[in-house]
């Protein structure tokens, strides 16, 4: 590749987007056009100097600095073609000191880091944020808008910037090979007279002209990070503190539970990481108080991707680090979907038990090329309110609104219940994730591959099930078991599933296990039924039924199970959990009842192919609800 086409490349993809950062800098577009126009002309003649400081950053230096002297305090007082909108916004900037002004254009109107804008002007990443910070607040207090509304402001300018004509490059080129440095440092007459020879190198060649490029705009920057006022539904904006902010380069990148990598879309352009921690009262200490008085930490992620489809894979990927998570002690308790918020957004909720209770709540969003997600860390089991965790996740989708790189916005976010999304395990069957803590036990589940079920080691001796025998069509299998938990060797969760040809097939032989199960004790006297519950009339016409049985098989041994039987169309998932040692090692009805409705939840993942619920028997449900 040659010099003039690197130079020409420059000039396309650079112009516009300078032009508008130097007319916002400057308040006069006259002044900004001459002033580009002659940054670029001496980059071309000193091509190698600008090549090793960065081609654009040397035109941006350059036309600034030419901008700045030219200007003066006369800019805003030149007739030009702006609207009153726009000569606000420039008044406001002009307001602002030339240093706090540079670092909220490049901020609002480039795709620099604050680590790049920093070195262009001498200063830390922590002193460029202070002054971004600043600058924002100034301008909002001058504009009556809020700092999240400045950077669409300030794009506002693009549609002024965009009446001046953009010149061929080989003109600038020609311009430049041509042009004496002597000529270039007259004074003010000198100076008109390049401007109206800008404009007629324009007129001459209007064929060769450069299409002009996309609106400038920032992208994604830190300042579009949530801020402690923006945390309000999650606590008062007083109870926060800011941890960390990064661009997640440094360490393990893993910053919330259940992550799994460093970033969602690998090759994405960029991120930010962004820490919060609230102190708040024991739980043990204020029983019956809110979730809200507890001690919280919350952690926002933005990623920015190159596509659209890029961005979707990587709203998925991080979906499924939490609806696949395989954390020690982690239960995926439930899930929403939320509507007119971005373009896709999902809500999950855990329940996480470690040294202390706590509970675990993360909102996802994706809105045009961001990728955001906001993780919320609370001490006490009283899990935060979905509501809050949802207008938290719609303050994280506003700050990103101001991005040139952004999609739907937020009009009035609702969540609705969904089936959890796909864990990434076997489809229609229990993932890691749906399994709750057992007792005391620290470790996580773990869960075996899944195979061909030819016995069926999830029944009891009371159903004596079999799904092959019954009929079902390739039924397959799966054991889940805590390894080094010290628990007996019985100890374990089985599911098997397994799909009949039609839904009345499937109906029957649920019917025959719940009948079995129901009459046993009357047939077997060491066997008692301690816990029962079901509905046959679920969503989508589903059902599921439960049972704890004792069955005592000696004098001096009883061995408990669980068990639970659900249908969807003419698929059937039933599980067996057979307890350790003591109520350390056992789960409650409550618990199980849960684990039951979340098997027939994930048959729902299932093609819709072979589902065509027809009515059950009347009259046959246990008593329960859904």
């Amino acid at each position: 590749m040659t010099q003039a086409t690197d130079f020409d490349e420059l000039c396309a993809e650079a112009w516009r987007p300078l032009l508008l950062q130097t007319f916002a800098m400057c308040g006069d577009l006259g002044t900004a056009r001459e002033a580009l126009q002659h940054a670029f002309v001496d980059a071309w003649r000193h091509w190698g100097r600008a090549r090793r400081r960065g081609p654009e950053r040397y035109v941006r230096s350059g036309a600034f600095a030419r901008a700045a002297w030219r200007s003066r305090a006369r800019a805003l007082k030149r007739p030009q073609r702006v609207t009153r909108e726009q000569l606000a916004s420039l008044r406001a900037l002009q307001g602002l000191a030339p240093q706090s002004r540079e670092v909220v254009v490049l901020t609002a109107l480039s795709e620099l880091g604050l680590a790049e804008i920093g070195r262009q002007i001498g200063e830390t990443e922590r002193r460029t944020e202070e002054l971004v910070d600043a600058g924002l607040t100034d301008l909002s207090q001058a504009l009556a808008l809020p700092s999240d509304a400045i950077g669409a402001r300030l794009r506002g300018l693009a549609g002024a910037a965009r009446a001046a004509a953009q010149p061929a490059p080989e003109d600038l080129r020609g311009h430049g090979i041509r042009r004496r440095w002597t000529w270039l440092a007259v004074g003010t007459v000198a100076a008109v007279v390049a401007t109206v020879l800008a404009g007629s190198l324009v007129r001459e060649q209007p064929v060769k002209a450069v299409q002009p490029a996309p609106a400038s705009g920032p992208a994604v920057t830190s300042s579009m990070l949530l801020g402690k006022d923006r945390l309000k539904p999650l606590g008062s904006a007083n109870t926060w503190r800011v941890v960390s902010t990064s661009d997640n380069t440094h360490g393990t990148g893993i910053n919330t539970y259940c992550q799994t990598a460093r970033f969602a879309d690998p090759q994405g352009v960029r991120a930010f990481v962004r820490k919060f921690k609230r102190t708040g009262k024991h739980p043990a200490k204020h029983p019956g108080k809110h979730s809200d008085t507890g001690a919280r930490s919350v952690t926002q992620t933005i990623e920015l991707s190159r596509t659209v489809a890029q961005s979707k894979r990587a709203y998925l990927t991080a979906v499924g680090w939490f609806a696949g998570c395989q954390h020690a002690r982690m239960q995926l308790l439930s899930s929403y979907d939320v509507s007119q918020l971005g373009d896709q957004a999902t809500v999950l909720k855990f329940r996480a038990q470690g040294a202390e209770l706590n509970s675990f709540a993360v909102g996802v969003a994706r809105t045009g090329h961001l990728t955001t997600w906001t993780a919320v860390v609370t001490r006490g089991a009283r899990n935060t309110d979905t509501s809050r965790v949802v207008d938290a996740l719609g303050n994280s989708v506003r700050k990103l609104c101001v991005s040139k790189a952004a999609g739907a916005c937020v009009t009035t976010p609702r969540a609705s219940t969904n089936p959890p999304p796909p864990s990434g395990e076997q489809p229609g069957m229990l993932a890691v994730a749906d399994l709750p803590p057992v007792g005391n036990i620290g470790r996580p589940w773990v869960g075996t591959q899944t195979e061909p079920a030819t016995g069926n080691a999830s029944s009891t001796t009371c159903d004596r099930a079999d799904f092959v025998a019954a009929g079902a069509q390739a039924p397959l299998a799966r054991t889940f078991l805590i390894p080094k938990s010290r628990t007996p060797a019985r100890f374990g969760l089985t599911e098997t599933t397994g799909r009949f040809a039609r839904v009345g097939g499937a109906q029957a032989f649920v019917r025959l296990v719940r009948d079995r199960m129901n009459t046993c004790p009357d047939k077997d006297p060491g066997a008692k039924i301690t816990d029962r519950a079901g509905t046959g009339t679920g969503p989508r016409g589903s059902e599921w039924y439960l049972w704890r049985l004792e069955s005592q098989i000696s004098d001096k041994q009883t061995i408990v199970y669980w068990m639970g039987i659900s249908r969807f169309g003419s698929t059937v998932a039933q599980i067996g959990f057979v307890p350790g040692s003591g109520r350390r090692q056992d789960i409650g009805a409550t618990t199980f009842e849960s684990l039951v409705r979340r098997s027939r939840d994930r048959l729902f993942e299932l093609p819709a192919a072979v589902v065509a619920p027809t009515p059950g028997p009347s009259g046959s449900a246990i008593p329960g609800t859904d």
